[in-house]
């Protein structure tokens, strides 16, 4: 099971992806797919934006974004819309995927 957590702690903001979706075999996992472009998505779209406290991990059954003390409202609105995301993919696969909002 592919777990995501949204955390909201100290100013910081974190989305952290542990796991596997386990929806097919390696390689042609679709639920994976999603997830790991939903977070690719995010890191690229925080990066256009030009935040500059962030600390990004990506490894294989593992990835985690965190912006540290973000002030501009469209950082919160992109971390929304990726959240947005991988909500409708546990509504979609809850057998492969759950998130967390903290």
């Amino acid at each position: 099971m592919l777990e995501i957590k949204l955390e909201k702690k100290g100013g910081n903001i974190s989305l952290t992806a542990l796991g596997h979706a386990q929806s097919a075999e390696y390689g042609k996992d679709l639920v994976c797919a999603a997830a790991s472009t939903l977070f690719y998505t995010l890191a690229d779209s925080l990066d256009q934006l030009g935040v500059e406290w962030i600390e990004k991990e990506f490894s294989p059954g593992n990835a985690k974004i965190t912006v540290c003390d973000p002030k501009s409202k469209e950082v919160d609105v992109v971390f929304w819309t990726i959240t947005q995301g991988f909500k409708l993919l546990e509504k979609n696969y809850k057998k492969n995927i759950i998130f967390f909002e903290m």
